[in-house]
């Protein structure tokens, strides 16, 4: 979760301040493709740095990483030796 968080901090921060571009791969070729389905051409992905979001994300995934680890931990410890040789 650490390392996650800070690399996708860093990758929102530098896409916030650097969007893509699109004009570079054929803006012609693009604007075609978008009026065929009937949609605005936009020529830059946007992104949003926002720290809070990020923090509360990476809370949620460490939350949910520690039920799927914890949750069959307290099952297994329900049974008893001689119940997990049956199981084997």
């Amino acid at each position: 979760v650490g390392a996650g968080g800070a690399a996708s901090t860093y990758a929102a921060r530098h896409y916030e301040e650097h969007p893509i571009r699109i004009t570079q791969w054929g803006e012609a070729e693009l604007e075609n493709m978008y009026k065929q389905y009937n949609m605005v051409a936009e020529t830059t992905l946007p992104a949003e740095y926002n720290p809070e979001k990020i923090a509360v994300e990476a809370a949620i995934m460490l939350l949910m990483n520690l039920l799927t680890v914890l949750y069959p931990i307290l099952l297994i410890n329900r049974i008893t030796p001689t119940e997990a040789i049956r199981y084997v």
